[in-house]
């Protein structure tokens, strides 16, 4: 997995955009080098969070947005 900087900053971007309406985003199936690479552009779990499936990933935006 690759991001340049283009890619993380219109990422970065869309995020900042979304939190502002209060949009949970969830990234399903990201392995451990895409979150290293998310990271390293600034983009870690303080921005996103994780899921193992898309199933998990609805479930957990579900919870989080419900409780």
């Amino acid at each position: 997995p690759f991001i340049d900087s283009s890619g993380a900053y219109m990422l970065e971007s869309f995020l900042k955009t979304v939190r502002k309406s209060g949009t949970l985003v969830v990234f399903a199936s990201a392995g451990d080098a895409v979150r290293r690479s998310l990271a390293a552009y600034g983009l870690g779990e303080d921005h996103v969070r994780y899921a193992a499936t898309v199933d998990e990933a609805i479930a957990q935006a579900r919870s989080l947005t419900t409780a």
